[in-house]
């Protein structure tokens, strides 16, 4: 007759073969990960986009169980285009970065918008390489905004909407002035 139950010692017998099942089969999971690089966006304090995890430049971290995407784990995007159409620039509180990450390349999220299409990756380790020079990161700013804010100093002194509404009307009003002032 077939039982859902072992007796004792059939699992006492067993034990090395669990233990190199569990093995196994923990390599294997481990086998699916992989280094890629990326992009990810955190709060101009180094903090986490959400939570109050705080990152340095450089520094590996790792997560202690196994990462869900939009749940758990270090999330990145595949390309900067992707990370910045989710934390846009016209926010002001985000810095971007290059990094590596060890990630399983299954394990992904994707949402497609009339926009856009961009895929979000979750990893296990992850290591914040750079900032994304301003200069490339000008280039993803909309056509106002990037007339306007000419320089990183600039877009770093930027804290809010408000903030660069008032810059940009400070702007322009003395453009105009100096235009007015040359004509007169």
């Amino acid at each position: 007759m077939f039982s859902l139950f072992k007796k004792h010692d059939d699992c006492c017998n067993n034990k090395h073969l669990i233990a190199q099942n569990l093995e196994r089969d923990g390599a294997k999971k481990m086998a699916m990960y992989e280094w890629t690089d990326g992009y990810k966006a955190v709060n101009r304090d180094m903090t986490a986009t959400i939570g109050e995890f705080k990152y340095e430049v450089g520094t590996e971290y790792e997560f202690a169980w196994e990462p869900e995407v939009c749940k758990s784990g270090f999330h990145f995007y595949k390309n900067l285009d992707e990370v910045i159409s989710t934390f846009p620039l016209d926010r002001f509180y985000y810095r971007y970065f290059k990094v590596k990450a060890f990630y399983d390349p299954n394990k992904h999220f994707t949402k497609n918008n009339i926009y856009s299409v961009s895929t979000k990756y979750t990893s296990k380790r992850i290591i914040l390489l750079e900032e994304v020079p301003f200069d490339k990161v000008k280039t993803h700013m909309s056509s106002p905004m990037r007339d306007i804010i000419q320089s990183e100093e600039e877009y770093t002194s930027i804290n809010s909407y408000d903030d660069y509404r008032k810059f940009a009307i400070e702007k322009c009003t003395n453009m105009l002035t100096g235009i007015y002032t040359e004509v007169y």
